[in-house]
């Protein structure tokens, strides 16, 4: 998220059906830090920008995964931009 984007999703980010459902995410956005926050999800966020994700980010968090390399940011915000996560009800 760029140049004062705004994302607001009401529910989860992502929904496992099934079983075995992987995200992998693999970048190094997080060497100058991440914030983390709930279901693991690592965050870059330059000043200025805003991040609000809900207590459950995954809809069936036991049917998948979230596997990240080290220092990944699964989401980037940037230029005045917001992200808004609801979460899953």
């Amino acid at each position: 998220m760029a140049n004062g984007s705004v994302l607001n999703v009401a529910g989860a980010l992502a929904a496992f059906l099934g079983s075995g459902n992987v995200i992998n995410v693999s970048n190094s956005l997080c060497l100058g830090g991440c914030l983390t926050l709930s279901g693991g999800i690592t965050v870059a966020v330059t000043p200025g920008s805003n991040v609000s994700i809900g207590p459950n980010p995954f809809r069936n968090p036991a049917s998948g995964s979230l596997v990240k390399s080290a220092n990944a940011a699964v989401i980037v915000i940037q230029g005045n931009s917001r992200v808004t996560i609801g979460g899953a009800p």
